[in-house]
């Protein structure tokens, strides 16, 4: 039942130590946060606009579908950027 957090993910890792929550970093191949058969890509909202555009996210989301049972798709950040590249 162990949490995975993609290596490259250094602030969430470093949000998971400071709430102390149980997780193993690891080397992820599809998705940021993985338990059991759930994967969780978080996104930034500049880079969710910039992965739509030119189709990064559908290739993503594909992926991490062959692979797990569910899977999330997380955007933070300012979605004011979302809002004005699409109005």
């Amino acid at each position: 039942m162990t949490i995975f957090i993609d290596d490259r993910e250094k602030d969430l890792i470093e949000e998971f130590k400071h709430q102390n929550i149980p997780h193993t970093i690891k080397h992820l191949l599809v998705g940021d946060i993985v338990k059991d058969n759930v994967c969780i890509e978080r996104k930034e909202a500049s880079d969710f606009v910039s992965s739509v555009m030119d189709g990064r996210i559908l290739i993503q989301a594909q992926n991490m579908l062959q692979n797990y049972e569910r899977v999330f798709i997380i955007v933070h950040g300012e979605l004011s950027y979302v809002y004005s590249k699409f109005t």
